[in-house]
């Protein structure tokens, strides 16, 4: 009589153990790991940010959540390694989208923002990473969300 393997679980997934950043890019495919490892390093470099991996239920489940050290409650930006799909996360408020220069972004970014769900006065603007410029584009709302916040401060 044989038996079936043990499922292994992705580190996306697995809940009781937390991964490794490293081990979150590692479960994707190769561009899609290109992609995060750039999104990851962009979103590294926004100055006085911490970067902490959570466990976020589903959908997202494991995810790196960048918040300004000022403020780690309230996040900036979700970079979510969901296998086949990566994607990036920005919630904004209305001071940052007053910030941000409509003209400036592609449409596929301004879509994101103008069809995002709106909850507790916040759009939860979401992206599939698919390219360098748009990451770039992204970077370019996470950094007018950290200037409302230094505004606001």
């Amino acid at each position: 009589m044989s038996r079936k393997p043990a499922k292994v679980e992705q580190p996306w997934t697995d809940r009781f153990q937390t991964p490794t950043g490293e081990a979150l890019a590692e479960a994707l495919t190769e561009i899609d790991r290109d992609l995060f490892v750039i999104a990851r390093n962009r979103l590294d470099q926004v100055e006085d940010t911490i970067c902490e991996i959570r466990w976020l239920g589903v959908p997202w489940r494991w995810s790196l959540v960048y918040t300004l050290k000022a403020d780690p409650d309230d996040a900036l930006a979700y970079l979510v390694p969901e296998p086949g799909r990566p994607q990036i996360c920005i919630p904004l408020d209305y001071n940052a989208l007053e910030r941000v220069t409509p003209r400036r972004l592609s449409r596929a970014v301004r879509d994101g923002i103008i069809f995002a769900a709106e909850i507790g006065g916040r759009r939860w603007a979401s992206w599939q990473v698919q390219s360098e410029t748009q990451i770039d584009e992204l970077l370019l709302l996470v950094m007018a969300k950290v200037e409302s916040r230094v505004a606001t401060a």
